[in-house]
């Protein structure tokens, strides 16, 4: 081999042992970059599951924050369930007391004095507490005792509402007439047809408040009564609440009123 060839191969044995160096210079430096990334790595997957961590505890103490906060208002609302329940009783007590006592007022209103010439003259006393009752609902309405044209005539009362009844409901004091069934009714001509006359009176001696009509014999209210009382029928505008209070008709929280009827013209089954 000449001494070229010696040179040439020689120089290419340099090269390759000097690629072989770089390259193995290289793979431990891509090594290095590659487990230096993979920790890198790791660190930041830590740190996010430390953080994941941290959010479910937070997470778990609100969900027991949570839980209790719905124990507690389980527990409120059972309590208020029972109250209101007890309310509710007492409510139908109260309710049950409220209806004897409206009860007890109407059978003493409906007390049979036997006023046998066709007029009553009706004193209604407590009027701010018949007021309140009637508002409320609680009594509506009150009747006068039972009267009569005569000992065996027509049985009669009449119905006032304090507060109103139809049209005339929270703005009027409405009176009504009614017709009742009475002992001698199969002995009456029928319907009833006589005039009525109701009147509010004026204590102060003034304007009495009246009206008067006529029973339109075609209606039920004037038929002969199937049942304790007919329909009652009336004057549902019969006055102004606030002329009550304004003008001589409640004086000392009593209300007068006056129910006429025209008993002229009656065939009475006891006269001869």
């Amino acid at each position: 081999m000449s001494s070229d060839s010696e040179q040439r191969l020689s120089a290419l044995e340099d090269q390759l042992r000097e690629l072989e160096s770089r390259q193995t210079v290289m793979q431990q430096k891509t090594i290095a970059a590659c487990y230096e990334s993979v920790d890198n790595i790791r660190k930041q997957f830590k740190t996010k599951v430390d953080l994941l961590d941290q959010h479910m505890r937070l997470m778990t103490e609100k969900c027991i924050k949570f839980e209790e906060t719905i124990s507690m208002q389980d527990a409120r609302m059972k309590q208020l369930q029972s109250e209101l329940s007890q309310c509710r009783l007492n409510d139908r007590v109260l309710a049950s007391h409220d209806m004897k006592l409206a009860e007890h007022d109407l059978r003493l209103d409906m007390i049979d004095c036997k006023n046998t010439n066709g007029v009553l003259l009706w004193k209604i006393t407590d009027m701010r507490r018949r007021r309140r009752d009637a508002v409320s609902g609680k009594t509506p309405s009150i009747y006068t005792q039972p009267f009569y044209t005569s000992p065996n005539g027509y049985k009669m009362c009449a119905r006032l509402y304090l507060n109103g009844d139809g049209m005339g409901r929270g703005t009027r004091l409405s009176l009504f007439f009614v017709i009742m069934r009475g002992e001698y009714d199969s002995l009456l001509p029928w319907p009833f047809r006589q005039k009525v006359t109701l009147i509010l009176i004026d204590q102060q001696g003034g304007s009495h408040v009246s009206d008067t009509f006529r029973p339109d014999p075609t209606s039920l209210s004037f038929q002969r009564p199937r049942n304790e009382m007919n329909v009652a029928s009336g004057c549902p505008l019969f006055v102004h609440l606030a002329i009550l209070d304004s003008n001589g008709y409640a004086r000392e929280d009593t209300l007068f009123t006056k129910i006429a009827i025209d008993i002229t013209n009656i065939i009475r089954p006891d006269a001869s």
